[in-house]
């Protein structure tokens, strides 16, 4: 209910730890505008106002399937979508934004996959808009058919030394693209590393990631303690080399099988 939501952004606004960058507004068509990166997220699809980026495909353009579920996770659903007018088939996330952190790690994703270089290595971004009936923003992205690594590992004992070599190329092109956008990943693991039945292998989800400043480093603790870093985990200032380490226990999984 857009009147609900209203009233929970605006509380939210209100709270004495809040910031500019969580401000959020609701228009009267039920569009949401994040006020401090200029993101206008609407029945009709998305727009980045700082750049004037637009990615048009809106809930009429794009069916979802809400019984064929691919995934769930903190910031909500993950179901089976479709582009009607090409027939291309997508994972469609669905968040219901009334939930603060929801919100800010949806606006964050957003933000990334709006600002980094494309890349074959990173999953694209098709969609991002309002569902007009639930609220819900509905975020579109490339549909890899075979899963995430972590799926894979269930199905495989071991991956053999030639192919996990040629999978980490493909990563490690895809976190170079990031670190030279000046975005640290935060949660590199094998479930957010997705591959397709063509080989291609892709890295994903950006809710946590962050864009780094002038001094190229972050102190903020969040992400899958498993598989983080000894700096992170000792809470000291970390940088892209953070993510390396992470994938090196991925590829530690992978081998070993453990």
């Amino acid at each position: 209910d857009f009147g609900d939501l209203q009233l929970q952004l605006e509380t939210d606004a209100g709270q004495g730890g809040s910031t500019v960058e969580e401000s959020w507004a609701v228009s009267e068509d039920g569009s949401l505008r994040h006020h401090s990166t200029g993101i206008l997220i609407g029945e009709a699809g998305l727009r980045d106002g700082k750049t004037e980026t637009e990615f048009p495909a809106g809930s009429r353009d794009i069916e979802v399937d809400q019984t064929a579920i691919l995934g769930r996770g903190a910031g909500g659903i993950v179901a089976m979508g479709k582009h009607k007018p090409t027939g291309t088939p997508l994972a469609v996330k669905v968040v219901r934004v009334e939930d603060k952190a929801k919100r800010t790690q949806l606006i964050n994703e957003l933000q990334n996959l709006l600002q980094i270089a494309q890349s074959h290595f990173l999953i694209r971004l098709y969609a991002a808009y309002v569902h007009k009936d639930t609220g819900c923003v509905h975020v579109a992205l490339e549909f890899m058919d075979y899963g995430s690594l972590s799926d894979l590992k269930q199905k495989v004992t071991r991956v053999k030394e030639h192919i996990l070599a040629f999978m980490m190329m493909q990563i490690l092109e895809g976190l170079k693209t990031l670190h030279l956008s000046y975005v640290v990943h935060r949660d590199v693991k094998l479930g957010n590393i997705l591959i397709n039945s063509k080989g291609c292998v892709k890295v994903t989800d950006f809710g946590i990631s962050k864009k780094l400043g002038d001094t190229a480093v972050c102190d903020t603790f969040v992400g899958t303690a498993t598989h983080m870093s000894p700096e992170r985990v000792l809470g000291e200032d970390y940088s892209f080399a953070a993510d390396i380490w992470s994938l090196g226990l991925c590829v530690y999984e992978l081998a070993s099988g453990k």
